[in-house]
């Protein structure tokens, strides 16, 4: 074997392996489902939007307190908010969202989750991410 074949079959030896391993990562990654965040580009282009509600929510002075899968919405001073929603996904599985009418994570729902907490009382509408780990 003369070395100018040996050169030539390196060179195809290394593209053939770089066609192989693009086709196996394109059907892996494609075969879990998309694993993207939900609706980023709608919380991208209205971003000067969620600026206004944090300063808003922060001049209101509510908190949040988590107790295990219950999250609870407190005023300024010390009173429960009753309405608190929860919407959000666990990381690992983006596409599993979900939404609850009241202040308790679903049970289905474990590792990291990003929820977004919405908190209304009167005209005060309170919205504040978070990011909790879950058993």
């Amino acid at each position: 074997m003369t070395p100018q074949l040996r050169w030539i079959l390196a060179i195809v030896g290394l593209l053939g392996g770089n066609v192989v391993a693009m086709l196996v990562l394109m059907f892996t990654s494609s075969a879990h489902g998309a694993q993207v965040i939900p609706d980023y580009y709608e919380r991208a282009a209205h971003y000067d939007r969620a600026i206004d509600q944090a300063a808003h929510s922060r001049a209101l002075g509510w908190r949040i307190e988590q107790h295990g899968r219950r999250i609870r919405v407190v005023d300024a001073a010390g009173v429960p908010v009753e309405r608190v929603t929860l919407a959000g996904y666990p990381r690992a599985h983006a596409a599993r969202r979900f939404e609850t009418p009241d202040s308790r994570l679903p049970d289905d729902a474990h590792g990291w989750c990003d929820i977004v907490v919405t908190a209304e009382r009167g005209g005060d509408r309170f919205e504040q991410p978070l990011a909790v780990e879950l058993p």
